[in-house]
């Protein structure tokens, strides 16, 4: 049912007032991730632990409320260089890192969740040549 892709999760879940926009879901694309203590993303140089993906949810950065509300627009970014590594920035903040991606290519795919979901002003780019993971994560904080 679901296509084999590392899933990027934009969801806030409105009944536990949980933020979830950020999260990787593991559909059978393995990778390394770098875990804090309650199990969400914590950058490697602040005290994360390298780890192999697992099924299912990898949460985003801990306490990542980054998200907006009230009739304003998210801006979300994807970065995606092959199997190297994917980043998730969410308002300028790196919210989830990961490397070592066992596929290169696949779907692009959208999904509404628990909610109605709206998209505007979608852009794909294409990178004549890998760019290094270090140029992306520079430009914001690792953690909120």
């Amino acid at each position: 049912m679901w296509p084999e892709a590392l899933e990027f999760q934009i969801r806030f879940d409105h009944i536990k007032k949980q933020n979830h926009t950020g999260d990787f879901w593991n559909c059978g694309v393995n990778f390394t991730w770098s875990q804090g203590p309650n199990h969400s993303f914590l950058a490697e140089g602040s005290g994360g632990k390298l780890t192999p993906s697992r099924e299912g949810e990898h949460r985003a950065a801990e306490n990542a409320m980054v998200h907006t509300l009230n009739d304003q627009w998210n801006e979300c970014e994807l970065i995606v260089m092959g199997d190297a590594y994917a980043i998730i920035k969410v308002n300028g903040k790196i919210l989830n890192y990961a490397t070592q991606l066992s596929k290169a290519v696949g779907p692009i795919a959208m999904q509404a969740e628990t909610a109605e979901i709206f998209y505007r002003n979608l852009k794909i780019k294409e990178f004549a040549e890998d760019r290094p993971a270090s140029e992306f994560l520079q430009a914001a904080s690792p953690n909120p």
